[in-house]
């Protein structure tokens, strides 16, 4: 893999919640790192910044693609993210938090009963991993705001107009379902549909189609404003373990997105009647579960720009400490956002 230090690396991972990312950021990456050099990389993760192998990683995912900006100070880029690494500041990176944020800010298939129930457990698990983070002093840093940082401190704008830079929302590629806890397939898609196409090197990859769910969605902090929220949501010093808590949101939410993707494109080894017998069995998500997940999220949001994490006692306003934290924040840059990037160019790909 033609790799040098400087490169920014885009993954391509396993599980439903990778493939969730990538299905709502309208992209085919769901994971972003820094190169060190051509054999390390520096990345945000759940234990928080770290320095790992770069064909470690490769080998754990179903892709990895490198991406260079020509004729710039990446030795700039390498040095802030080393700076990073050595401040000692505590930093983490959860899939889930990412994911809240997309479903937050992108279209989504509200309309879904199947996409509704992870969508609650989504927020629910946000609001609950935010909580915990605070509780420890933990600053929350996604993956591809570490690698954003590290280049625009260093002087260069990957992402020229950020907020606003994102992909227009349900801008996905569909891809083949797989069973729960399996690695998706490269299987032909429902209707003949072409699974994502390569982008040559050097090119900049074009806006996918959008799939009818999600495009025809709602973006949810847009839906949240029409309706009425607590003004504040109960907010205790949380106890658990971040990790645990994002271990068990992590399995809940991918079985729950694994019925919804089934469902909706199909699949030979994880049969239908599996998925409709639950559909039988568990009640319907309702608006107001949705929104006071929402509005326990906003509040998590708040928490956690109060000075030392403090609880909240008068009144908030969730859905303003929502787009605070996602849609206002400069620093919300997705995956996508660095694969669009106009400042650089892919330069090779595995596989």
């Amino acid at each position: 893999m033609d790799v040098t230090a400087g490169d920014v690396l885009l993954y391509r991972g396993h599980g439903f919640l990778s493939r969730a990312i990538r299905f709502l950021d309208g992209g085919e990456v769901n994971h972003a790192a820094i190169a060190l050099s051509a054999t390390d990389q520096a990345e945000a993760a759940a234990h928080g910044l770290d320095v790992s192998l770069i064909a470690r990683a490769a080998e754990g995912a179903q892709a990895v693609i490198v991406m260079r900006a020509e004729d710039a100070d990446t030795g700039a880029a390498v040095a802030r993210a080393r700076a990073y690494l050595d401040d000692g500041v505590p930093y983490a990176y959860q899939q889930i938090l990412l994911l809240a944020g997309l479903c937050l800010t992108r279209r989504v298939p509200i309309d879904n009963a199947l996409f509704r129930r992870a969508l609650r457990r989504i927020l629910e698990a946000a609001a609950e991993l935010l909580n915990a983070l605070v509780d420890r002093g933990t600053d929350l840093m996604i993956c591809s705001e570490y690698v954003y940082r590290c280049y625009r401190e260093a002087g260069l704008d990957l992402v020229p107009g950020v907020p606003g830079a994102a992909a227009v929302p349900g801008a996905a590629v569909p891809e083949a379902a797989a069973a729960p806890g399996a690695a998706p397939e490269a299987a032909a898609l429902p209707g003949g549909a072409v699974p994502e196409a390569t982008t040559a090197p050097g090119a900049v990859p074009e806006a996918a189609a959008v799939p009818a769910g999600p495009g025809d969605g709602v973006v949810l902090m847009e839906w949240l404003e029409t309706r009425p929220l607590p003004e504040s949501a109960p907010v205790a010093g949380a106890t658990a373990d971040p990790a645990a808590v994002a271990e068990r949101a992590e399995y809940e939410v991918d079985e729950l997105l694994a019925r919804y993707f089934v469902a909706e494109e199909g699949s030979a080894v994880a049969p239908a009647g599996a998925v409709l017998e639950v559909e039988a069995v568990l009640p319907e998500v309702t608006d107001e579960e949705i929104a006071a997940a929402a509005a326990a999220l906003g509040a998590a949001a708040a928490r956690a720009r109060q000075p030392g994490g403090a609880v909240m006692e008068s009144a908030i306003d969730p859905v303003g400490a929502l787009r605070s934290l996602f849609s206002t924040n400069a620093n919300f840059v997705t995956p996508r956002d660095l694969h669009v990037s106009a400042l650089l160019h892919e330069v090779d790909r595995v596989p």
